[in-house]
């Protein structure tokens, strides 16, 4: 319920900063002396973007474990399902629901049309735990640029990625295993920005994920800042 209603907050802001572009468009289309609208990032511009994101995945059983269960534990522990050799399990969730972790974001961009641009990003969680890429996301993405009005723009955007994002399930016991994701990934983001200064933009980010063929579902919600040529 948590992450249904920040994500409902979420969306209402970005709605608020399309409807207000938008009617910001409308007025200055109606006076017969205004400035000019305006105008999308131009078809050479580039774009940085860094920020800070609120993660939250859903947990269930069938998650699997970062490592390999300790020889000193045994089926009564957060390792479960194990094989003969204990090298592959899955983690114990007593409770299937949401669990949460922070992470750091950064992306580049360059535009190759007034509205649309293709960027590069990475998304990288301080605390993880073992296994390719944990912890780090690499992502190809499309942006296209919805509404341009005043100080107010919002974006939509489609990713592609390889990489882990990890969570670890409360324990009564012991410290348990992260649970495992990905290697592949695709999202679909809405940003909401609001322009500092002409070439610097306060960002709001609403990312749901999913991974592939170990499927974790992950809504990122973020906050960051984007620094664009002009």
């Amino acid at each position: 319920m948590l992450v249904l209603r920040s994500g409902l907050v979420f969306m209402s802001c970005v709605a608020v900063f399309a409807s207000a572009g938008a009617s910001a468009q409308a007025g200055e289309a109606s006076q017969e002396f205004g400035d000019a609208p305006t105008e999308p990032n131009e078809a050479s511009g580039w774009w940085l973007e860094v920020g800070v994101l609120a993660g939250f995945g859903y947990v269930h059983g069938n998650l699997a474990a970062d490592t390999a269960r300790p020889s000193a534990l045994g089926g009564d522990s957060p390792w479960r399902d194990c094989d003969t050799r204990n090298e592959r399990c899955t983690v114990r969730v007593e409770q299937p629901g949401i669990a949460s972790q922070l992470a750091l974001r950064t992306m580049g961009g360059v535009a190759v049309s007034p509205r649309w641009s293709i960027a590069l990003g990475t998304r990288v969680q301080p605390a993880a735990g073992e296994g390719l890429l944990s912890g780090w996301l690499a992502e190809l993405s499309a942006r296209v640029e919805l509404v341009r009005a005043g100080r107010l723009h919002a974006a939509a955007q489609v990713s592609v990625g390889i990489g882990q994002i990890q969570f670890r399930p409360p324990q009564d016991e012991v410290d348990g295993p992260w649970a495992r994701s990905g290697l592949g990934w695709v999202s679909a983001s809405v940003y909401g920005a609001y322009e500092i200064d002409p070439r610097v933009e306060l960002l709001l980010e609403l990312t749901p994920r999913l991974s592939f063929p170990s499927p974790l579902f992950v809504l990122d919600l973020g906050l960051g800042l984007r620094v664009r040529s002009g």
